[in-house]
């Protein structure tokens, strides 16, 4: 490394320090997602979400859903695949297993 950063000598070395000055614990094996508090639509569109599947519906957490949602909601509007809201639901829904 020190050879294709020779331009910039200290870069290994402050490297170095900035990893021994972090003292970091991941958690292996659940998902890591910020805490987030939905926002009204946000409430409301996970409301009727959590109406139309009570029954076989497995729990997310807000933060879960809410990223869910947002990337089938994305993908859909950037790939016009013109889903409605119930088909982009059934994408976020998990069934319980």
């Amino acid at each position: 490394m020190q050879e294709l950063f020779a331009y910039a000598p200290d870069a290994c070395a402050n490297t170095l320090k900035i990893a021994e000055m972090i003292d970091i614990d991941i958690p292996h094996g659940k998902p890591l997602l910020p805490t987030y508090r939905l926002n009204e639509k946000e409430f409301i569109l996970q409301k009727r979400y959590f109406e139309m599947y009570a029954d076989d519906a497995e729990i997310l957490s807000d933060q879960e859903w809410l990223l869910r949602f947002t990337c089938f909601h994305g993908l859909n509007k950037r790939y016009d695949f013109s889903l409605s809201e119930e088909e982009i639901f059934s994408c976020v829904h998990r069934e319980i297993r």
